[in-house]
């Protein structure tokens, strides 16, 4: 206890040396959460880029027209089986070829009078 209270009434402050490496401490430390926030803004961006690109590319193939497509053929699989298949068009935006596609069913033909008396 003595020894504490000699500690307290002592008039010794931190030397130089001290003062030094806590200023290098705190300066590094700064350094990292500056880089840490620098990141993660370049991060942000590049999501907020992408996330455009996506949006644009969806609005124009809910926009497209079913006439300025290509005709293809769609299965659909369950485990490797296949459990449907479609006639669709297949739209998609031009001179692109990451861009989205958009699938909509070929319209199927009314039957005739004739096809359904025979069934």
């Amino acid at each position: 206890m003595e020894r504490l209270i000699r500690k307290l009434k002592s008039k010794a402050g931190e030397s130089l040396v001290e003062s030094m490496a806590a200023i290098l401490i705190f300066t590094l430390s700064s350094i990292a959460l500056l880089s840490m926030i620098s990141a993660s803004a370049d991060v942000n961006r590049t999501a907020k880029v992408a996330d455009r690109q996506y949006q644009e590319q969806m609005v124009y193939v809910e926009k497209a027209e079913v006439t300025g497509s290509t005709e293809g053929h769609v299965t659909f699989k369950v485990n490797n089986e296949a459990v449907a298949q479609d006639n669709v068009y297949i739209c998609r935006e031009p001179n692109n070829d990451s861009a989205l596609y958009a699938y909509y069913l070929a319209p199927t033909p009314a039957p005739t009078p004739t096809e359904e008396a025979g069934t």
